[in-house]
This record gives structure tokens, C-alpha cells and sequence, in this order.
């Protein structure tokens, strides 16, 4: 594994400054903040490069992973990129000898996620998921009270997200891109249950409704759940609950119940 010296000594790069909450500027200012030198970003849409080069003066933009990773001395990379595309594009990076940090979801399955772990310990490299809402201030909160003991021991967590709607139009909503309705807010929302648990996860189940918006987006049948129902127990004898659904015409306040 390579060392450095400072911060600043880390070469930092982006794959994806695509326009959705303009999430490259993002990572490659908070990079910046922490002190790393952002050098490049790859994206397949010119116009997106385009503002990636106004808004970092200098940085090297590429049209192709295999371009920058050829041609770019990066030694982390940062992949903000659809969910299917997180393991083929850590793979091609850690073979070519950068660390990686991954948007959440880490992967689509645990195959991906197992192979994308193996290669990263064969080349000792650093490999890590982004999870931006770890240090919310209402899951600190929430931390800092329950471990305090000012509500006693936890006995189950329910985590809940839902509305009645149609899905969008976009890659999200597709089940093969995205990985299902569980993998978007349900990933965050697992975060903060782990957080406030803090204990080994011993069994999962779940269930998941479809059809009733299948059909009226543009993924017809590959379009996500319409609901989605997981069960989660933990070695410490509590449980999870947690539900995203976009049928729930009466969704509950907030995120998270204690009990």
C-alpha cells in the first residue's frame, strides 16, 4: 500500500459528474476540503465534462474509464456511477492499482461485493462505500441519548420511508440498474439501525409487492418493487424492521421508532 506524507499527497478522481444533485462536485470538493489534490474526472457525457472543467479549473477530464485509468496518476478514485456498474468499474480501478471508494450501494450482490473485497486485500488497497448520512445530526443524536441509557435497552428498531406515487423516469427506478426498491433510502436507513443496534446481524427475510406500477414507466417490467418488507435480527437478540414503499397513502413521520 502506498503512503503519504499529507493530504495533500493523495491524487484524488472522480468516475461520473453526472447531473443528478451534481454529486461529482460534491465528492471532489469534500475530497478538497479533507485536503486531497482532485486530478481527474471520467464521464461519458461531454457536457457534463464540460462542467467538470469550469467548475475545477486544470483537472483532467477523460471519456472513458480506461483512458483516465491509463493516463491519470489518481491514486483514489471515487465511483458516482448507476448501482449494476459499482463492481466492474472497482475491479478495473483496483487492478490498475487505485483505491476506491464506492456511492452506497457498495454493489447489487453479495458475489460483487465479495470479489470487489478480494481483489482490493490481494493488492492491499483501500476499498470503502460513502455513506454521506452516517453523521446526520438526528442519528447522532439518537446515538448519543440511547447509549446514554436515557431510554433503557433497545428492543427493536422500525425504519420506515413511503408515500403513494409513481416512480420516476430515471435509472433508479429500475430494478437490474438499481439493484430494487431497498436499495436506495432503504441502504441509508439500514445505516442508522446499525448504528443505533450495534450488534452482529444473525438472519435476514423479507417480502416485496410489484405490479402496480410496473408497466406505467419506462422500465415496463423491470421496474422496481412497489414495496419492499425486510426483517432483520441481530446476535443481541434485538430486531429491525424496515419498509420503503411507494403505495403507503398514509406514511407514518420520520424515518425511525425506538422501542
Amino acid at each position: 500500500m502506498k503512503r503519504f506524507k499529507k493530504a495533500a499527497d493523495i491524487k484524488v478522481a472522480v468516475i461520473g459528474f453526472g447531473g443528478a444533485f451534481n454529486m461529482g462536485a460534491l465528492h471532489l470538493n469534500e475530497m478538497k476540503r479533507a485536503g486531497m489534490t482532485p486530478v481527474a474526472v471520467a464521464e461519458i457525457d461531454a457536457s457534463r465534462l464540460e462542467a467538470a472543467a469550469k467548475d475545477f479549473p486544470g483537472i483532467a477530464t477523460f471519456k472513458s474509464v480506461p483512458s483516465m485509468l491509463k493516463r491519470s496518476d489518481a491514486d483514489l478514485v471515487t465511483l458516482i456511477t448507476p448501482h449494476n456498474t459499482h463492481a466492474r468499474l472497482a475491479l478495473q480501478c483496483l487492478k490498475a492499482g487505485k483505491g476506491v471508494v464506492c456511492e452506497k450501494p457498495f454493489a447489487i450482490t453479495t458475489a460483487e461485493c465479495d470479489s470487489m473485497i478480494s481483489e482490493a486485500r490481494r493488492r492491499s488497497l483501500l476499498l470503502s462505500t460513502y455513506h454521506n448520512r452516517h453523521w446526520d445530526g438526528n442519528i447522532m443524536h439518537a446515538v448519543r441519548t440511547v447509549r446514554s441509557g436515557a431510554i433503557g435497552d433497545i428492543v427493536r428498531v422500525e425504519a420506515h420511508m413511503g408515500a403513494w406515487g409513481k416512480p420516476g423516469d430515471w435509472w433508479r427506478t429500475s430494478k437490474t440498474i438499481s439493484g430494487g426498491v431497498l436499495y436506495d433510502w432503504g441502504v441509508h436507513l439500514l445505516e442508522y439501525s446499525l448504528q443505533l443496534i450495534g450488534s452482529k446481524v444473525t438472519e435476514v427475510s423479507g417480502f416485496a409487492k410489484r405490479g402496480v406500477w410496473a408497466g406505467q414507466t419506462r422500465w415496463k417490467a423491470d421496474t422496481n418493487e412497489d414495496e419492499g418488507f425486510a426483517v432483520v435480527r441481530f446476535k443481541s437478540g434485538q430486531w429491525l424492521t424496515l419498509t420503503v414503499s411507494i403505495l403507503d397513502s398514509r406514511p407514518k413521520p420520520g424515518m425511525l421508532e425506538i422501542t
